[in-house]
């Protein structure tokens, strides 16, 4: 991706644009609050945070995109908070962490039984 090449500015402006187009899909949001964190813009990244955990009384955020953004901030804990969640709910999308805006995670005593429960092979 382009936030793990080095180019933040880019990946949030590929974000934003995901974000527009999915009319603010929690996925894509997730991606957005992940670049805006991995840029520098952690106001931001909070603030998209906000606005996926205020949905409507019972609509569904989506795990994985809460994961990416807490990625995005380095918050280590509140990231496997959201896996474990996704991982309870069985949520498909969860299957998708082998991915660059897991690193922070992966340093983690939690990371081999979350890649275990996923049933990546290594």
């Amino acid at each position: 991706t382009l936030g793990a090449l080095g180019r933040a500015s880019e990946a949030v402006t590929v974000a934003e644009k995901g974000a527009l187009l999915s009319g603010r899909n929690g996925f894509y949001l997730g991606w957005l609050a992940w670049a805006c964190g991995i840029s520098g813009q952690h106001d931001r990244a909070r603030s998209i945070i906000e606005e996926l955990k205020s949905k409507p009384e019972g609509a569904y955020i989506q795990p994985l995109g809460m994961v990416q953004a807490y990625c995005g901030l380095g918050e280590v804990d509140s990231a496997y908070q959201w896996l474990e969640r996704g991982l309870v709910v069985r949520d498909p999308l969860i299957a998708n962490i082998d991915q660059p805006y897991t690193v922070p995670l992966r340093d983690d005593p939690r990371w081999p039984s979350v890649v275990e429960r996923v049933g990546y092979q290594r």
